[in-house]
Formats: C-alpha cells, sequence, structure tokens
C-alpha cells in the first residue's frame, strides 16, 4: 500500500492557493458572469445637451458588486483595477486624475495581442484602410396600418394587451382560485380584468398611502373614479388570484426544463413578441440595464449598493436610442451553468438581443463598459451590425498603449485601429476609452465646454465619443417614461414586480406609438395614460347599485373626458363652406333651405341640426 505524502504548512498554503476556487473559473475569461457591471450606466439626462456636454461621460461613479459575486476570486480578478472611480474614464491606478506613466516617448503604437481561445490576433496600429460608414438616419415606426389621426390611445394600448392575453390572463386566475379551492371567488370576466388595469394605472397617477385610502369615505382620499368600478374586496381579491400560467404545469427544481420565470413565462413570450412587431427598427439602438425594484425573497433578486434601486430585478433591455422605445428586454435569473458562450455575461447577453434582428436599414448597437469587449465587436461587425461601447482598460485584446497610464494633456487624444475596430482614447476632465466599428481612424468633431467663467469654448473631440453620448441614452429615456407614473405596488409575490413592469413597458410603448402618429406634444404622457386607463374601465361597474359616473357630477369642474367626447366620432366632420348652397337633405324646390355649412367627407351641404345627422343616420 502506498504511503501518503504529508505536506508541511507552506507546501498546502502554496497548494491550496495555487488552485481555482471555482472549478469552472478560468484564467482566459476576462468577463465571467460573476463579474457584474454594477457601475452606473452613464446617465445621458438631457439627450439635447449630451453632445455639447462630453462631461456627462466624466462622472464619478462608484463601482458597486452585489452582495453575492463578491469574493475571492474578483478580488484577484484580472479586472481588479475597475474598482477605482469609473473605470471606464480613469486609467488603472489613476487616483489623483493623472496618469503616473514617467514618459509618453516610451510608448510603442503598434501592439500585437493573441486571443487565448482561438488562433486569432488582433494586430493594433496607427493606420487603418477606411472603410464605408453608412448613414443612421431611419427612424423607428408604428408597422400596423390601421392607425389613424383620430385613433384612440386605448387602440394603441390593445395591439399589446389584447384579447389573446387577457384571456389567458383571465382563465389562469379563475384557474388558481378553483384550484385553491376559494369559494368567495366570482369568476373574473375580461371586460372586469380590463377594468381592473384601468385601476392600476389611475393608482401609479394618483398615488396615495395605502390601496384602502382610494375607497375611503374621507373626501380627501377617495376617489369615485376608481370606488365606483369595483369595491376595495373585490380589487384585492382579484390581486390575491391574479395569474398568468398554471403552477401545476411547472417544472420541479433540479429537473430538466426547470424555469425560474414559470408564473410568468406566457407574459414574457407575449410581450417580447409583441414589443419588437409593433415598431420598425431605428437605425442606433442602445442597449443597458433596469432595475425592477422587489425587496422580497427571491433567488433571483440582485443587491447594488450604488443603484437608485439597489434591491431588485436586473432586466437587460434594448430600446430606440431617440425615443426610448422598448424593443426587446431579458430578465437575469442568475449564472448559467451551460457553458455555451467563454466570453462571458456581457457577450452574451448582447449576442441574445441582437440575433433576431430582420435588418433592412443598417443599424448602430451603443453599450457600456460592462459589455464591451474586442470579440463582441467583430462578432457584432460580421453580422453587419455596427456599435460603438466604451471599454475597461483592463480588458484583454486592448492595445498595451491603453492600459498604461499615458500622460494625456487636456484634449489629447489616441486613436488605434485592428481590422474594422477603432480604439479611442481621449482626455477631457478624465480618460474616456472605447471601440467603434462605426467609424474611421482620425475622425474628430467638436463639442462645446464650459469654462470657468462660464463661457462656451469648441474643443476637438473624437467623432465616437460624441456619437456616444449622443446615442447611449435610450434605455434610460425608457426607464425615466416607465418610473413616471409607475403602476406597481408593494407585494410578497415575486412575479407581481414582473407583471406591473410589463404593464408599465406596455403604456410607454403606446405612448410613443400615439406620438408618432399624432401631432402632440411630448408633455402628454400623463394625458395619454389617463385616457387608457378610462378607455380600459369603461362603463363597467360591479357593484350592484350604480354609482352616477364621477365625470357627469363633477363635468362643470373637469370638463368632459376625452373618452367620452371622442368616442365613435367617424370621420364625418361639420366644416365651413365659402358660399351658402342648398342643403342635400332637407331643401326642396318649393322651400329651399341654404346653409355654408359641408360635411367633410361626403362634401355636400347640410343645414347643422337636425340635417347633418339625420342625412348620416338614415338608409
Amino acid at each position: 500500500m502506498k504511503k501518503k505524502k504529508i505536506l508541511t504548512a507552506e507546501e498546502a498554503v502554496a497548494l491550496y492557493f495555487s488552485l481555482p476556487s471555482d472549478p469552472e473559473d478560468s484564467e482566459n475569461e476576462g468577463d465571467r458572469e460573476e463579474d457584474f457591471h454594477n457601475a452606473d450606466s452613464i446617465n445621458i439626462g438631457d439627450i439635447s445637451d449630451a453632445v455639447d456636454n462630453p462631461d456627462i461621460l466624466s462622472r464619478n461613479v462608484e463601482s458597486d458588486s452585489e452582495d453575492n459575486f463578491q469574493n475571492a476570486d474578483r478580488m484577484n480578478s484580472d479586472d481588479d483595477d475597475d474598482t477605482v472611480d469609473d473605470p471606464d474614464f480613469l486609467p488603472p491606478n489613476d487616483t489623483n486624475g493623472e496618469p503616473n506613466s514617467d514618459s509618453a516617448g516610451e510608448e510603442t503604437l503598434e501592439d500585437t495581442t493573441q486571443n487565448e481561445n482561438s488562433d486569432i490576433e488582433y494586430l493594433w496600429s496607427e493606420n487603418q484602410h477606411p472603410k464605408v460608414i453608412p448613414n443612421f438616419d431611419s427612424a423607428g415606426k408604428p408597422t400596423h396600418q390601421g392607425f389613424t389621426r383620430l385613433s384612440h390611445p386605448i387602440e394603441y394600448f390593445n395591439r399589446y394587451f389584447d384579447s389573446t392575453i387577457t384571456k389567458k390572463i383571465m382563465d389562469e386566475t379563475n384557474l388558481y382560485a378553483e384550484q385553491k379551492s376559494d369559494k368567495n371567488w366570482t369568476p373574473l370576466t375580461q371586460e372586469e380584468l380590463q377594468a381592473f388595469l384601468g385601476i392600476l394605472i389611475m393608482m401609479g397617477i394618483n398615488k396615495l398611502p395605502t390601496l384602502e385610502s382610494y375607497w375611503s369615505s374621507d373626501p380627501f382620499f377617495n376617489n369615485q373614479e376608481i370606488s365606483s368600478v369595483m369595491p376595495v374586496k373585490r380589487f384585492k381579491k382579484i390581486i390575491s388570484n391574479l395569474h398568468a400560467n398554471d403552477n401545476q404545469k411547472a417544472v420541479p427544481r433540479n429537473e430538466p426544463g426547470f424555469d425560474k420565470l414559470h408564473k410568468v413565462r406566457p407574459l414574457i413570450t407575449h410581450f417580447d413578441k409583441k414589443f419588437q412587431e409593433e415598431y420598425s427598427n431605428s437605425s442606433v439602438q442602445s442597449i443597458d440595464e433596469i432595475m425592477v425594484k422587489f425587496k422580497g425573497r427571491s433567488t433571483m433578486k440582485q443587491y447594488m449598493p450604488g443603484k437608485p434601486v439597489k434591491r431588485g430585478y436586473k432586466i437587460w433591455a434594448r430600446s430606440d436610442a431617440s425615443s426610448g422605445y422598448l424593443y426587446q428586454f431579458e430578465i437575469y435569473t442568475g449564472k448559467k451553468d451551460d457553458g455555451a458562450i467563454s466570453e462571458g455575461l456581457g457577450y452574451r447577453v448582447i449576442t441574445n438581443l441582437t440575433n433576431d434582428l430582420h435588418l433592412t436599414s443598417p443599424l448602430l448597437v451603443v453599450f457600456d463598459n460592462f459589455f464591451t469587449s474586442v470579440p463582441l465587436m467583430e462578432t457584432l461587425f460580421s453580422k453587419n451590425i455596427y456599435a460603438i461601447g466604451t471599454i475597461r482598460t483592463g480588458r484583454k485584446f486592448l492595445p498595451e498603449p491603453m492600459k498604461k497610464n499615458k500622460k494625456y494633456q487636456k484634449n489629447e487624444s489616441l486613436m488605434l485601429a485592428c481590422r474594422d475596430t477603432v480604439a479611442v482614447q481621449w482626455r477631457d476632465t478624465k480618460v474616456v476609452t472605447l471601440l467603434s466599428t462605426a467609424h474611421n481612424m482620425n475622425e474628430m468633431t467638436e463639442v462645446s465646454r464650459t469654462q470657468k467663467d462660464g463661457s462656451k469654448k469648441k474643443v476637438a473631440c473624437p467623432k465616437a465619443i460624441a456619437d456616444y453620448t449622443r446615442s447611449m441614452g435610450g434605455v434610460d429615456k425608457f426607464n425615466h417614461l416607465k418610473s413616471s407614473y409607475s403602476s406597481s405596488r408593494r407585494s410578497k409575490k415575486w412575479w407581481h414586480r414582473i407583471f406591473y413592469f410589463l404593464l408599465d413597458a406596455s403604456l410607454v410603448n403606446s405612448y410613443i406609438l400615439y406620438v408618432a402618429n399624432h401631432n402632440v406634444a411630448r408633455n402628454s404622457h400623463l394625458e395619454v395614460r389617463l385616457r387608457i386607463a378610462r378607455g380600459l374601465i369603461g362603463g363597467f361597474c360591479s357593484k350592484k347599485r350604480k354609482l352616477q359616473s364621477s365625470w357627469v357630477a363633477t363635468k362643470k369642474e373637469i370638463g368632459i373626458p376625452h373618452e367620452i367626447r371622442t368616442a365613435n366620432v367617424g370621420t364625418h366632420m361639420p366644416e365651413k363652406g365659402k358660399t351658402y348652397r342648398r342643403c342635400k337633405h332637407c331643401s326642396t324646390k318649393t322651400n329651399q333651405k341654404r346653409t355654408k355649412v359641408l360635411c367633410s367627407t361626403c362634401d355636400v351641404p347640410l343645414c347643422a341640426a337636425p340635417c347633418f345627422m339625420l342625412f348620416h343616420l338614415n338608409n
């Protein structure tokens, strides 16, 4: 029998630290799924001013890390330098805003790196064969041809919350109530479900301290438009039984096919498809993350201490850079062990969100430093997708001169190219580093900088950085619209927050469709939401004794609501003609009646009353 070797303490320690803490970890992975990007993406704010203020790129953002990813591997990872303020825009170990390099002249402007997972070499140089860059000027627009300028906002909303998905929710809700033997349950109808959704939307607009406040007898709190639709007990009962999938069909945990999102899978599948179908792809889109607040118990919950929403679900989103329209989303459920992609989580997210694009025009996708890598840029370019993304200076395959602490002067830049990818580094107040396949070498533009005395000064800036600043705010714009009048409510059921997110996303996209077809002010978001809510409720009332509609009681104070004023109007409108003409309906040879009123569609003269109505009603 072979005798086991007994290690000394020093040998045991050396052996321990030579082994990876996780057998799935690899030194070749520059961006593991555990290395979550928890720094805030660049908050563009006012997109129209962003190009003239690239300081927005240089905010100090704390590098956040999720509690379940703070381990020894992360502390010793290749991206350890990213723990300084804003890793995108500070060179590694630059704590004073000034690089620590002794000499810029010792750097070489040609560098060769090799992908350890393949035979691909990355040769960076100052020379690049110029490529033809297309114009990214195609705007997204509604694909449905049935909308007119008279279309009510509810018609746009029904493109997403159509009868198919409302029937699915109704059936599953009634099934769940039956499964749990709820004896006091009255079957839910589609009409009542729509009224329920309308109440949720109204509650998002008019927020009160508690749910019961909307039904309070105190006139300070009571909302008759809500309380007259259904009793508070019925509303709570619907929330309690609300379901979108059959629990009994769920695959048990640890078995093949297990789905953490089983309860909302039909909703995710439906809306992910509808969002892409109802709005054509614009030429410029951005990809970023959204946090959906949730403080309850869930294995999918993420903790990000530096975010405005610190605890909740992480959702990857692809949006139109101009309007904020949400095209596609993916809910993060945690690390996957399929091992299909070794490039990391950021690579997988971008490829998933761009795989099913059916492009009819050139597309530019913009994302931040969590996602960006040299292999990703080349993968997208091979699919005819152009991309711009800030990048951490610790990432693999980046040219070595950009990883060093070079002493840049104010507004000095460095550009290197590798095939179709251009690496740009520019110093404004701090150093910005990004990759682009949508630009050639040495493309420059001018931006305005605010001086200490308040005056404006034009300075030279790489065009890739200006375009990034202009285009990165699509997801932020969507998130701002979603959060303005969010219908989300506190709940112990983990999936309710996702349901509310999908409801709000449908409302935001409906509003963007409405704006695209109507010449309305951009600040009409509140009005459109309210009209959708009233359209969903309609004249529904589940109370035994119907109360007088609140708009009738208060029409002197608030006027006639849009859904009443514009219901069934049609396209036949009276308009004033230039001369008096004989009325088509009542004028005779013996009794001639003349009028200046014309029908805008029929183009015939008609007396305003009663001939205009009688002419269009009589067969």
